[in-house]
């Protein structure tokens, strides 16, 4: 069976200025009164899917920050440009969606977020290009409700649209998907490599398409099913010198010091 994505509820946001652009929904999720900005969207041709899963990537960010720290909040759209840069971003520069900042532990850091229609290994560059640039922030005397310095401490990002390879127990077989829709034939295109990747490809696991191949032309990225969100994995097929196990290694992506979450919506 293909994965079940969550829904989403499209109360998150409220249409404002005559339907050409949006709000967070603060009454009906009063944790939004943490979130500074609003999801970034198109006037001439607004997208309003892609709005509801910014707010909801900024509400996940809001509900990881713990409730004490006076300095502690999420910053969405171009307020999250404007934290990382410090002023409107230019051509070909990259940003994130959502910003958070709030305690991890003894010390603030950042938890970084994205809302996808697809290509998740965009977000991760995206991820990336964002994190030295916050991570070296300079305290500032003058503002001291503004955040500081601090490590990234994980990612998450809200895609609508999944491409994956999953095993088909009935059919005894490994399937391409998109969503719910099979892709038969990425199937039969990734038929050898499937054949050669054996045995350390593992039934118990979902493997990612939006992300990076390997030299056998498999995805590298993979997630183990149930709740979400999803730990995204890294999977390397090699068998260790010695090792009884043919699962090969899985350990978790990582985005700064913590690890990449996936959600996947409708």
């Amino acid at each position: 069976m293909p994965l079940t994505p969550l829904h989403i509820g499209s109360d998150l946001i409220t249409k404002a200025h005559g339907g050409t652009a949006v709000t967070l929904n603060r009454k009906q999720y009063p944790e939004f009164e943490r979130v500074k900005g609003e999801p970034s969207i198109s006037p001439k041709n607004p997208a309003w899917d892609a709005a509801i899963r910014e707010a909801f990537a900024a509400l996940c960010v809001v509900r990881t920050l713990p409730p004490r720290g006076t300095r502690q909040k999420v910053f969405l759209g171009e307020e999250a440009i404007k934290l990382v840069y410090g002023r409107a971003k230019h051509e070909n520069e990259q940003d994130c969606d959502v910003v958070g900042y709030g305690l991890s532990g003894k010390h603030y850091g950042y938890w970084l977020a994205e809302g996808k229609g697809d290509d998740l290994e965009k977000a991760i560059q995206q991820f990336e290009a964002v994190k030295p640039l916050l991570e070296g922030r300079r305290p500032d005397a003058a503002r001291p409700d503004e955040p500081g310095p601090g490590l990234v401490c994980g990612g998450l990002i809200v895609t609508s649209r999944l491409r994956y390879l999953q095993w088909n127990k009935k059919q005894n077989a490994w399937l391409a998907w998109n969503g719910g829709a099979e892709l038969t034939h990425v199937t039969i295109r990734l038929r050898a490599n499937i054949e050669r990747a054996k045995p350390t490809l593992q039934q118990d696991k979902v493997y990612l398409l939006d992300g990076p191949e390997g030299a056998d032309h498999l995805p590298l990225w993979a997630i183990t099913p149930g709740d979400q969100p999803w730990t995204v994995l890294t999977h390397s097929r090699g068998i260790p010198p010695g090792s009884k196990s043919d699962r090969g290694q899985f350990r978790p992506l990582r985005i700064g010091i913590g690890t990449l979450e996936l959600y996947y919506v409708v």
